[in-house]
């Protein structure tokens, strides 16, 4: 997904070095770069999200032209190819990836919520540092602590709320005394000690209930208590787990027809 998002908003930077008579391409000139061209470009200031978006994907665009364009007899242009291959290269699809993601996604856990750990190993959860990063906010400190930069390893893991949740919980978790650094080295390495399936469902919805209750702080100025958290993770965990085992009964039962 992400090499296709970049692949678009290159097609959309191509389009405005090549159609330089268009409303799009003169309002962006007349706004971000008058007195130069495209290529000369650049973000400035407070500008817009769009605009910021436009100059992350002409570093690939810039890339793709070298490799692809070549002599010049056969020119094309084809972003999505340069960005996977870049992607393969940084170990994206290795197959540790790829088994993780295998035992994600058969964990017996509510769908959106292994859609969520997805999004949280692929840092696609819209935490401060992401934010400040795309020019959303400015400051990238946690805004339930304001002690660190609100990484997706701090809300979930280290923030001092968090951190307290996860010691009530029945996994007892600790990591005042770990070293982590990458939300998704940490849970591979996590699941080199433990594949107990009980043990992952009742994380992952532990830790959508701290995502939640991280939320109903930052909008709604409301405290949510770490019991009551863990009680409803407990819940989620148990309900969707007794609803399978029921599925699974119903139709591996073999129900006689009366005579």
């Amino acid at each position: 997904m992400t090499a296709f998002n970049n692949a678009l908003l290159s097609k959309q930077c191509w389009r405005i070095l090549t159609t330089d008579d268009s409303l799009v391409s003169r309002v962006l000139k007349g706004k971000y770069f008058p007195r130069s061209n495209f290529w000369e470009a650049a973000t400035k200031g407070r500008c817009n999200y769009t605009w910021r978006s436009l100059m992350s994907a002409k570093v690939l665009l810039d890339r793709g032209a070298r490799k692809i364009i070549g002599n010049g007899v056969d020119t094309r242009l084809c972003a999505y190819y340069v960005q996977v291959e870049e992607m393969a290269s940084q170990g994206e699809t290795s197959a540790g990836h790829n088994k993780l993601w295998g035992r994600l996604w058969k964990t017996h856990a509510p769908p959106k919520i292994r859609n969520f750990m997805w999004r949280l190993c692929k840092k696609a959860v819209p935490v401060m540092v992401i934010l400040a990063k795309r020019g959303v906010v400015g400051d990238p400190r946690c805004p339930r602590c304001g002690e660190e930069t609100e990484t997706i390893e701090h809300t979930v893991l280290r923030c001092h709320e968090a951190a307290k949740l996860w010691k009530i919980s029945p996994l007892r978790i600790d990591v005042s005394n770990e070293q982590i650094h990458d939300f998704r080295w940490w849970i591979e390495d996590r699941w080199s000690i433990t594949n107990d399936d009980t043990w992952w469902a009742l994380f992952m919805c532990i830790s959508w209930e701290i995502w939640k209750a991280w939320n109903k702080w930052v909008f709604e100025h409301v405290q949510t208590d770490h019991i009551v958290s863990v009680s409803r993770a407990m819940r989620l965990s148990e309900e969707y787990k007794e609803a399978n085992t029921i599925n699974c009964f119903l139709s591996t039962s073999i129900i006689s027809p009366k005579r």
